[in-house]
């Protein structure tokens, strides 16, 4: 399953981008493919929502490579009894036998599970931990806001209660797993509990794989709309070279070392903040108020939110993310509001 574009339109089923079930094959490859827009809208019963399912056989060796894909706005309307099951998953790799392998590379999972904070949900997903799981070079960023026990939201989710979550021959290393809210999230769920570090997922798995993403890292993609990234953190941050995997999402030629993700890039000089925002009217002083969300800092330390207006009412100095209020303002002056990124003023956000 080469070069797709793959999303669906909403279901009270299980909603699933791509699914290879029981593939016999040498060799199966799912690459190069953009899946997007997979929705489950059943707002009691839960049923998974999936980027990409790979199920290999038990009985036999199979090598499935899953390189270079994306995968964005997987969701679920679910509104049920809060749960620890993952009713969003960007890709799960489920059973297999013990020389069947799963390579996992390069690949892009951006999950936000806010529209169901009743249900939990990962990047990545392990369905057993007998096979081998190859996980290196991937960009997994869950950006899900703070949930209640047992929901959860993770990058890399292993359902092995065990100190050893795949078989001896595994190599997981040199992947992103950020998780900006640790409210019920983490990095990792692994030998039955959240992991909020790296440093603690890699303690946790004591026996297989030896090495369990050591030298992974944590920083925000920064994904654009169509999941190229922007974080200068993950530019040349992997020593691993993948065999065969010689182009990126975009057929561009892979360089050493590594970018991290699916997509080879050059990091911009600056990402501007990303912010909304809404009028709040004081009709009894003939006032109002903009009420700004910053949602992204993009590469900037801190923002300031400031106005055109005479005197910069309101205005507000290294603020992080959050929401506030700017203003007041005279009832009908046009203004315009402007979230300044602290590092670099060609990235303002006007």
């Amino acid at each position: 399953v080469r070069n797709v574009g793959v999303t669906q339109p909403t279901t009270a089923n299980a909603a699933k981008g791509i699914w290879l079930n029981l593939c016999y094959g040498t060799t199966n490859e799912v690459n190069n493919n953009r899946v997007y827009g997979i929705r489950n809208f059943h707002p009691t019963v839960l049923s998974v929502a999936r980027g990409i399912e790979i199920l290999a056989p038990t009985t036999t060796t199979v090598i499935t490579n899953v390189w270079n894909n994306t995968v964005t706005d997987i969701t679920s309307n679910y509104s049920g009894a809060l749960t620890a099951s993952r009713g969003i998953s960007g890709i799960f790799c489920s059973v297999g036998s013990a020389t069947a392998t799963y390579n996992v590379d390069h690949n892009s999972v951006s999950v936000n599970g806010n529209g169901s904070l009743n249900t939990s949900s990962a990047c990545f997903e392990f369905g057993g931990s007998t096979a081998i799981y190859n996980l290196r070079n991937n960009a997994f960023a869950n950006y899900t806001g703070a949930q209640t026990a047992p929901a959860l939201h993770v990058a890399v989710y292993s359902a092995s209660g065990t100190t050893t979550i795949a078989n001896t021959a595994s190599v997981m290393n040199y992947n992103d797993l950020y998780v900006p809210n640790l409210t019920q999230g983490g990095v990792a769920f692994a030998v039955a509990a959240l992991r909020t570090t790296n440093a603690a997922y890699d303690l946790a798995v004591t026996v297989s794989p030896t090495s369990n993403d050591a030298n992974s890292i944590s920083a925000d993609p920064l994904f654009t709309a169509d999941m190229h990234t922007q974080g200068t953190a993950l530019n040349g941050a992997s020593l691993i070279t993948v065999a065969g995997l010689t182009t990126d999402m975009d057929g561009a030629t892979r360089t050493a070392p590594q970018d991290i993700g699916a997509d080879d890039f050059t990091p911009p000089a600056c990402v501007a903040p990303t912010a909304s925002y809404y009028i709040y009217s004081a009709c009894a002083t003939s006032q109002f108020f903009a009420v700004v969300t910053v949602s992204s800092l993009g590469t900037a330390a801190n923002v300031n939110l400031s106005s055109d207006a005479a005197g910069n009412p309101g205005g507000l100095l290294a603020q992080g993310l959050g929401t506030y209020t700017v203003g007041p303002f005279p009832s009908g002056t046009p203004v315009n509001i402007t979230v300044e990124h602290t590092g670099n003023a060609t990235c303002n956000l006007v």
